[in-house]
């Protein structure tokens, strides 16, 4: 299933989200440039998950990955230490 690229998002915060093996990446809305990497333990969970969110209009797709960055489920992968 994976990887799963959710583009076109109707989102004032994020620009595009990416899932793979690898981990989710995510483009905010306010630097298209720059692309996160997070990693979190169920990649394929994760992406249903936002699927799910985008594909309800009562939810926020940006909020959803700020809960997730909050909570843990994202944790940011630190590139300039690797």
């Amino acid at each position: 299933m994976l990887p799963m690229v959710f583009e076109n998002i109707d989102s004032s915060a994020i620009y595009c989200i990416k899932c793979e093996e690898s981990g989710v990446f995510v483009t905010f809305q306010s630097n298209i440039d720059k692309i996160y990497q997070y990693s979190t333990k169920d990649v394929e969970n994760f992406a249903k998950s936002v699927e799910n969110c985008i594909n309800d209009p009562e939810s926020s797709i940006g909020r959803y990955i700020n809960v997730s960055t909050r909570d843990g489920t994202l944790e940011l992968v630190d590139l300039a230490n690797k």
